[in-house]
């Protein structure tokens, strides 16, 4: 058993660095070491303190952070966020098309030998794989921007479906 108090009371860390990060500005980079001198640790050995506190920032204020390897945190700008999300569209259709791709490696043989759960699991699994690969496609994003407009709104997910489907 340790002295050391913080080991079993987090919490107080997780406030403290939610309370620095938050008054931090965007564009504003700060270190691993600045957090770990706040909290008294290397912030390093318990990264998941300081997730907590970027992940209570998210849902309670709407401040987001990056990660810079090997530095610390970028409080993100509209812009930043806007960049991640691009980054990310690749990302899911990567992982759609790789997964589609490995769920037809089952072959006929085994397929026949699944129940009847787990043939409609298999179908069900490899549509959306299927279905993630195509709406990522460069071509699928550039229909989806000309059919919505310049129009500053979020839609809802029937309508961008809907979109797809006439195209």
């Amino acid at each position: 058993m340790t002295n050391n108090a913080r080991e079993f009371i987090p919490a107080a860390d997780i406030r403290e660095i939610y309370r620095f990060l938050k008054n931090t500005k965007p564009t504003d980079v700060i270190t691993h070491s600045s957090i770990s001198k706040l909290v008294g640790y290397n912030i390093l050995r318990r990264r998941w303190v300081m997730d907590t506190a970027r992940k209570l920032l998210i849902e309670e204020e709407g401040i987001r952070f990056g990660s810079i390897r090997n530095i610390g945190l970028k409080h993100l700008t509209g812009f930043d966020i806007l960049e991640e999300g691009r980054k990310n569209i690749r990302k899911v259709k990567r992982s759609g098309t790789r997964y589609e791709k490995w769920m037809k490696c089952v072959k006929s043989d085994d397929f026949d030998k699944l129940d009847k759960d787990q043939k409609n699991q298999f179908c069900l699994q490899t549509s959306f794989f299927s279905f993630i690969g195509e709406i990522g496609e460069r071509k699928q994003i550039s229909t989806l921007r000309n059919s919505l407009g310049s129009k500053n709104v979020i839609y809802p997910f029937k309508k961008i479906l809907k979109i797809f489907l006439e195209k």
